[in-house]
């Protein structure tokens, strides 16, 4: 097998190895990609390199950083099964290693029903780091103990003197939206410690959480502490229909139980509106967010696979 640098004439191969590839989801990402145009390619912008077999385009990887979250460089892989078990696969990785610009550890994310790109990077120096599940709930069928745990939650909220308000309930909001996207950022820094994020800087923030192509204010609510903000859950638009997507949901609270009881407080009010719309909700909740994946492995999801992080355990590796 040969590694070399993609071309713009292996589009058409590309194309014709994602469909090849269905376990894959990077596959499908690809396809998205050449739909762009030449001048905006990911693989022009990244290092990427391609494998051929008997002049058969076999496998594809490709290194790139992400900005928002810097800590390590993101590498993406797919191929057929003789990509990854007749050597492809490793040599094309050990060149992409020696075109990172320095020894930030490599990360990557892989879908649990690829076993192939499974089995590769765990026999290749990377190591389990974090779960991701996703699923779509109509809130109708939200379970009677999960809904008794939300009513214990908001029952401790009102003891606190804690309150959760619908951002159409302010007449005159004590916070600016560069306010609301800030607690959005500080919240999603403190969920994502194992994959650091970079400081926000200006409106940032903003344009992340509070984009208006995604962001629906009727469907938002903030937790207050008198005139604080100490939590947030929103619901969010999505492409399919009568389907939303739960926001980023969490608090500032220090405390754990805190915590829990106050995002499990939020979780019902969006389940709530989404009820009362008649949306289904879309999740997509971290195994490291504990208060929220306690709540979503409860409820009867219809469940997309399992999406994998890995981590390589030794930068120095080439």
């Amino acid at each position: 097998m040969v590694v070399r640098r993609w071309r713009e004439r292996d589009r058409e191969a590309l194309a014709e190895l994602a469909t090849l590839t269905p376990e894959s989801d990077p596959a499908g990402a690809l396809l998205a990609s050449l739909s762009v145009p030449a001048e905006q390619s990911a693989f022009d912008a990244n290092p990427t390199l391609v494998v051929e077999d008997g002049g058969d385009l076999v496998g594809i990887g490709t290194l790139w950083e992400n900005d928002i979250h810097p800590a390590r460089w993101r590498v993406s892989m797919f191929g057929r099964p003789s990509f990854w078990s007749q050597g492809g696969a490793a040599s094309l990785l050990a060149k992409l290693k020696k075109r990172r610009p320095d020894n930030r550890p490599l990360q990557t994310s892989i879908s649990e029903r690829d076993g192939h790109a499974l089995a590769f990077f765990q026999a290749n120096g990377f190591a389990l780091l974090m779960r991701t599940r996703s699923g779509v709930l109509h809130p109708g069928d939200t379970p009677g103990s999960v809904a008794q745990d939300i009513d214990t939650a908001t029952g401790w909220m009102a003891q606190e003197g804690l309150q959760i308000v619908p951002l159409p309930a302010f007449h005159n909001r004590p916070f600016s939206d560069i306010q609301l996207a800030r607690l959005h950022a500080e919240i999603y820094a403190r969920e994502h410690l194992w994959d650091p994020v970079r400081d926000l800087t200006g409106r940032e923030a903003a344009e992340l959480f509070l984009d208006p192509d995604e962001f629906l204010h009727d469907a938002t609510c903030v937790a207050m502490a008198s005139t604080h903000l100490v939590g947030v859950t929103s619901l969010r638009r999505t492409d399919r229909p009568g389907v939303v997507e739960l926001g980023w949901t969490g608090s500032l609270l220090d405390d754990p139980q805190q915590r829990r009881y106050l995002a499990h407080a939020l979780l019902g009010a969006s389940l709530h509106h989404a009820a009362s719309a008649n949306w289904r909700v879309s999740f997509e909740i971290d195994e490291a967010d504990a208060a929220m994946w306690e709540m979503v492995t409860r409820l009867p999801l219809d469940l997309d696979t399992d999406w994998l992080t890995f981590a390589e355990t030794d930068a120095g590796s080439a």
